[in-house]
């Protein structure tokens, strides 16, 4: 209203747009899991076996699912007294100590683009028989984080 008395109504709309990170996960050239699935590890695993001192290869290509442009970041899990983890960016840098402190970002990813992390599990000589690991990495919305997707590989000493 105006001082003549004049009124006038104005209505806005708003779309409120969330974050949605897509972790996905593979082991060397084996079919990508969890595409498009959201914060269920039980279609999110992959597994793999190795002997002592041998390495198996997974890979990690997280998307940005979100109508906008973003970063992710990731936070993975550890070595243990049994196995070896190490993650790797696109260019090869190993990236594990920000990985396991949660600090590592990606560039900023358009909707639809991945970033692809390589995570090495090698089994110690010390690992006896049947050993199993099983690691997470989780791919939090760095605009949201309470928006998140977590992958798991699953290894085991033969």
């Amino acid at each position: 209203a105006d001082q003549a008395g004049n009124t006038a109504t104005v209505t806005h709309t708003y779309t409120v747009a969330l974050a949605r990170p897509d972790g996905r996960i593979q082991r060397g050239t084996s079919p990508l899991r969890g595409n498009d699935i959201y914060n269920t590890l039980a279609t999110q695993t992959v597994t793999g076996s190795a002997r002592p001192g041998a390495t198996v290869t997974y890979y990690a290509p997280v998307q940005n699912d979100g109508p906008f442009t973003e970063r992710l970041r990731l936070r993975g899990q550890g070595s243990t007294t049994r196995f070896t983890i190490r993650y790797y960016n696109p260019a090869g840098t190993n990236i594990t100590t920000a990985v396991r402190n949660g600090t590592y970002t990606t560039p900023e990813l358009a909707t639809g683009a991945t970033h692809k992390i390589k995570i090495k599990v090698t089994v110690r000589r010390t690992a006896p028989t049947g050993a199993i690991t099983r690691r997470t990495l989780t791919a939090y919305s760095v605009t949201h984080p309470t928006r998140y997707d977590t992958v798991r590989t699953t290894t085991r000493r033969t």
